[in-house]
């Protein structure tokens, strides 16, 4: 992956990491903004969110995925084409993603040889409908 994407990557599962400080996507963004070495400050974000060994390694359904990440190899992406496929587009500062289910569904096919169903979770807990 290209060092953008990697980045991209970090900046993205950065609230799922269970570490301070608080709202960590504005701290890494004040990190940047105040930061004479833009580079070594976002390769320290990226160090920090990924993991401090000597060389990072990204997982396949990461980068080049869907956001949060979604189809891809591993048992995460399993579950993803299988029961947790979202869809929805985004408009960030971070990233501009568009949804293609068809594209996915692909993925999904050449990977594991099933077909996502998107509807899965609301059909079987009932969505909002929770009584």
């Amino acid at each position: 992956a290209d060092h953008a994407t990697l980045f991209q990557y970090a900046l993205e599962g950065l609230p799922q990491q269970d570490y301070a400080p608080l709202w960590p996507i504005r701290a890494a963004c004040g990190t940047l903004m105040n930061a004479t070495d833009r580079v070594a400050a976002a390769a320290a974000i990226v160090m920090a969110a990924l993991g401090n060994g000597t060389c990072v390694e990204v997982l396949a359904e990461g980068p080049g995925g869907v956001p949060g990440d979604g189809p891809g190899a591993g048992s995460w992406g399993f579950q993803s084409c299988t029961e947790t496929l979202h869809q929805f587009s985004s408009a960030t500062p971070v990233r501009r993603y568009t949804f293609n289910l068809t594209a996915q569904t692909e993925l999904c096919r050449r990977l594991y040889g099933v077909a996502p169903d998107p509807t899965y979770l609301t059909r079987r807990y009932g969505g909002y409908a929770i009584p």
